[in-house]
C-alpha cells in the first residue's frame, strides 16, 4: 500500500470515513461486530480501524468495548456550518426565555450517547453554574438527558444505561425517563450541581440526525419548575418549525 489505496481500489480516507459515518446514522454507541458487519471489512481491518480512529480521537471506546464519537470530532464539528446555524437560529429563543423566566438557559444537543452544550444564557439567580458552549454533560444526571432518551430508539437508552449506571439504579432512572416521556418534560433537582435544579423539553424532531433540548435552570429552593413547563414547550416548537427550512420561520416574540 503506496498511494494510499488498500485491496478493492477503496482509499484509506474512504474507509476510516465509512466507518465514522456509521455513527451518524446509528447515534448510538457501537461494538466491533457491529461495524464489520455494516462495512464489511474484515474482522482484522476493522479492529485496526478502530485502533487507528481511537489512537487519533475521532472515537472513544467505552468500558463497555463499545466505540463512539471522540471528543476530536465533537471539537471539529464546533466549527461546522450546522452548528454556526443552529446558534444564529436559537440565539433570540434562548434570550426571550431567559428574559420572560429570569433564569438561567441551555440548549443541548444528544448525538449517541454525549450531551453537548450548544449555546447558554445566565439568568438573574447567583451562583448557577453553566457548563461551557461545547462542553459535555452527563446524560442520566441531567433533566435534559432523561427527556431525550425519553423519546430516543431504545437500543441507544439500554446501551447508555449498561454503560453508565449499576443495575440497582437502572429501576430509578428508568421510571423518570418513562415519566419525563408521559408528560413532556423532565425535571432534576440537585443532581448535578448540588445547588440547584432543572427542567428540560425536547425540541421537536431530529434535526440532521442530531436532538436538542432546551433547559432551563434554577437555584434548588425554586420547588416549583413546573410553572415554566407551558412556556419552554411553545418555545422549544417555535424554535422546531425555525429550525426547518421548509417551514415558515417562527418568531421568538410568539413564546408567551
Amino acid at each position: 500500500m503506496t498511494d494510499g489505496t488498500e485491496s478493492g481500489g477503496r482509499t484509506v480516507l474512504s474507509r476510516a470515513f465509512s466507518i465514522l459515518d456509521l455513527f451518524v446514522s446509528n447515534q448510538r454507541a457501537l461494538a466491533l461486530i457491529d461495524i464489520r458487519d455494516a462495512t464489511g471489512f474484515p474482522l482484522a481491518t476493522t479492529h485496526r480501524y478502530l485502533a487507528e480512529l481511537e489512537q487519533l480521537g475521532a472515537l472513544e471506546r467505552l468500558p463497555s468495548g463499545r466505540y463512539q464519537l471522540g471528543e476530536r470530532m465533537w471539537l471539529l464539528g464546533a466549527s461546522s456550518r450546522w452548528e454556526r446555524l443552529v446558534r444564529q437560529t436559537a440565539s433570540p429563543f434562548l434570550q426571550l426565555l431567559s428574559e420572560k423566566s429570569g433564569h438561567a438557559i441551555a440548549l443541548t444537543v444528544l448525538s449517541g450517547e454525549r450531551l453537548i452544550v450548544l449555546d447558554r444564557r445566565w439568568g438573574k439567580p447567583p451562583g448557577i453554574s453553566l457548563a461551557d458552549t461545547g462542553g459535555e454533560l452527563p446524560l442520566l444526571l441531567t433533566s435534559a438527558g432523561k427527556v431525550l432518551l425519553a423519546h430516543d430508539r431504545r437500543e441507544t437508552v439500554e446501551s447508555v444505561l449498561t454503560n453508565s449506571i449499576s443495575q440497582d439504579s437502572r429501576r430509578s432512572v428508568i421510571r423518570k425517563i418513562d415519566e419525563a416521556r408521559l408528560a413532556g418534560y423532565s425535571i432534576a433537582i440537585g443532581e448535578l450541581a448540588g445547588r440547584q435544579s432543572s427542567i428540560s423539553v425536547r425540541v421537536g424532531q431530529r434535526h440532521d440526525d442530531a436532538t436538542l433540548a432546551l433547559t432551563l435552570i434554577t437555584p434548588i429552593e425554586d420547588d416549583s419548575l413546573q410553572r415554566f413547563a407551558v412556556l419552554m414547550r411553545n418555545t422549544a416548537s417555535l424554535l422546531d418549525r425555525a429550525l426547518k427550512p421548509t417551514s415558515l420561520r417562527g418568531t421568538a416574540e410568539e413564546a408567551e
